[in-house]
């Protein structure tokens, strides 16, 4: 292969390094693994070569061939494709090069061949693909089964799109499917693939799909009552007009929605599914606001066992139920639900308080004890409602640093360092993901140690929690950032736990973390929000300032105090109005006190709900490993 002079003196120096320093220096390997892909990715392929050679024995070098590969995909040939797939089968790229080789043979229609490469895939794209491939070649009746999983995503790929219109020409799939996708483009607000779906519905239901989208814009219009007599208006046509509206305007209103569907069922008669199903929708927002009417539509609902909808449905009867404290009800909505699900721990302890509130405290008791050995919010409630100190039951297991020596010299794990302290992080993921679903049960301990070696905390919070034994509080439950955390806590006047228990649950402790709405680091806080804080207080900000962990969680420190002291120095409800926003919080506070476990259940958002959830749990762990006395029982004192 020809050479040209080297004109850059690192890439000089590297070059000239004997073999044995390429394999060792770990250094060295990384400034060259990232000079070669510069190389390729600049048309230096000559360059490229030399070194990738020389980091044969680097652990990121399959990274190398499969960069090469993907680089120059159109002119690889099936053989030099299925090579690397074979060859690096252990890595996880072998699923990115067969996505990659997937997405070109179906660019080229090369449907066989689509078919014999494919594999299961999470991706819709693939999937999709795959179902037109199998049209194609003439497999119908494979390619639409289970389509309708498919078409239940908000964005429907184009390949899917393209099989259902075949399907529907040709007689081979239900309009109800696409109904029910159109209906879900609608409560998504999606317009434009409402509009791409109706284009396969047949020309005589066009007016009726018209008058669908009219009232999906416009809910109001079904207080009309010649909306549903329109001619060739069929019964499903109106049910799905019916609930798009009546869920529009419930969104917004739940009160005016009551109001609509009384006036509207008073001037068209439906039947008893749809009656049931407008009920629910409306029952189920007047019991997440509170409101007075929502026992009388709650209860005027038939639930209907089949329906796995209903199941959301019920468990929000038992918490209107709480929040009357309505104990007989209670405990009978509870023995409604399927056995599988009246044992989790959430209603376990419901049934419990119920029975301690109807005076049988032995059998409530016994479920308490039960529920106590394990860590968990209710496990740590029941301990509450015992009397004794959460926590008793979890234990700490030893891992050896052979185990944990071993669990690094897995390829898998040594590519996972390499990329994490290139700060690659969701390759490094990807990796770390592979090697653990590669190991038995017995190893996470030591790879969780592994990683908190390394300072990836949300490697080993996610690893431990797989074994779901509640053991290793200080593998669950690190102080990372310690220093910075206790000082931000102290000059606040905050519990330190609650600041640790926060950072855990909003960044697992990624300092340069940031969510798809823009909040970064520790604490995830919005630049404007850390910019506000900043100017009141006269510090110097720039947005990147949010990835420096003192930065963070001094910043972070005073919006929790100032959170805090709105809602007068609650934890709970300023730690729903630090995931929520405390105008909605402000909603939600009960007008006259009830036990915190209540008002907790009865949060409206389910984000929330299991947000305030975990971080209830976190602070009792972490004032055991910090030292501090267990506050729980004064937090779930009635508010």
């Amino acid at each position: 292969m020809k050479k040209r002079i080297c004109s850059w003196i690192v890439l000089c120096g590297l070059l000239l390094l004997p073999l044995s320093v390429f394999a060792y220096n770990k250094d060295t390997d990384r400034r060259a693994f990232l000079v070669a892909l510069s190389d390729l990715q600049r048309h230096k392929q000559s360059e490229f070569v030399v070194i990738a050679d020389h980091l044969k024995y680097y652990p990121l070098y399959p990274y190398l061939i499969y960069a090469d590969l993907a680089f120059h995909l159109p002119q690889a040939t099936p053989q030099q494709i299925q090579g690397f797939l074979t060859n690096y089968q252990d890595t996880p790229l072998a699923w990115h090069l067969r996505a990659l080789w997937l997405n070109q043979l179906a660019n080229h229609a090369q449907w066989k061949t689509y078919l014999q490469v494919y594999q299961p895939s999470k991706s819709l794209d693939l999937q999709c693909y795959q179902r037109q491939a199998l049209w194609l070649t003439g497999d119908k009746p494979k390619a639409l089964n289970q389509l309708s999983d498919l078409l239940g995503k908000s964005i429907i790929p184009r390949p899917c799109l393209w099989v259902m219109g075949q399907a529907l020409s040709s007689g081979g799939l239900g309009e109800e499917l696409l109904l029910d996708s159109i209906a879900r483009a609608f409560d998504n607000n999606n317009l434009n693939l409402a509009n791409q779906l109706s284009t396969f519905l047949p020309k005589d239901q066009k007016n009726s799909f018209i008058l669908w989208r009219e009232t999906a814009v416009n809910p109001l219009l079904i207080l009309n009552p010649k909306i549903f007599s329109t001619a060739n208006l069929s019964r499903d046509y109106k049910s799905y007009i019916l609930l798009t509206a009546i869920q529009k305007i419930t969104h917004k209103n739940p009160r005016m929605a009551a109001q609509v569907w009384a006036k509207v069922a008073r001037q068209t008669q439906f039947d008893a599914e749809i009656t049931s199903k407008a009920t629910k929708i409306i029952a189920l927002s007047l019991a997440e606001d509170h409101d007075p009417l929502a026992e009388k539509w709650l209860n005027a609902a038939v639930i209907n066992p089949e329906d796995k909808n209903d199941k959301v449905f019920q468990e929000w009867r038992i918490r209107s139920a709480l929040w009357s404290q309505d104990w007989p009800m209670v405990e009978s909505s509870i023995s409604a639900l399927s056995p599988k699900d009246r044992q989790t721990s959430t209603w376990r302890y419901w049934t419990a308080r119920a029975l301690e509130a109807r005076g049988q405290t032995v059998q409530a008791k016994n479920i308490y004890r039960d529920l106590s050995l394990h860590g968990d919010f209710y496990g740590q409630l029941a301990s509450i409602q015992l009397k004794q100190k959460p926590l008793m039951a979890v234990e700490n297991l030893k891992v050896s640093p052979a185990q944990i020596n071993a669990i690094g010299q897995l390829p898998a794990m040594q590519r996972a360092y390499e990329l994490y302290q290139l700060h690659w992080l969701p390759e490094a993921g990807q990796e770390w993901h592979w090697a653990t679903s590669h190991m038995p049960q017995t190893d996470y301990l030591a790879a969780a140690e592994l990683a908190v070696h390394w300072g990836w905390y949300e490697r080993a919070i996610a690893t431990v929690n797989l074994i779901n034994d509640g053991s290793n509080i200080s593998l669950r439950f690190p102080l990372a950032y310690r220093e910075p955390v206790l000082q931000a806590a102290q000059k606040n006047g905050l519990n330190p736990a609650w600041m640790f228990a926060l950072i855990r649950q909003e960044s697992l402790f990624t300092a340069d973390a940031q969510s798809s709405a823009g909040a970064v680091g520790l604490m995830q806080l919005l630049p404007s929000t850390a910019s506000w804080i900043a100017n009141k207080l006269h510090i110097p900000f720039a947005p990147v300032d949010l990835k420096n962990p003192w930065t963070n969680l001094s910043l972070g420190g005073i919006f929790l105090k100032q959170i805090a002291v709105k809602f007068k120095g609650n934890e709970i409800f300023a730690t729903a109005a630090y995931n929520a926003g405390p105008n909605r919080v402000k909603v939600w506070v009960p007008l006259r006190a009830m036990p915190a476990d209540i008002w907790i259940e009865n949060i409206p958002y389910h984000e929330t709900r299991t947000y305030v959830k975990n971080i209830m749990t976190s602070m009792t762990f972490y004032e055991r490993e910090l030292g501090l006395p267990l506050s729980l029982e004064q937090r779930v004192k009635p508010l």
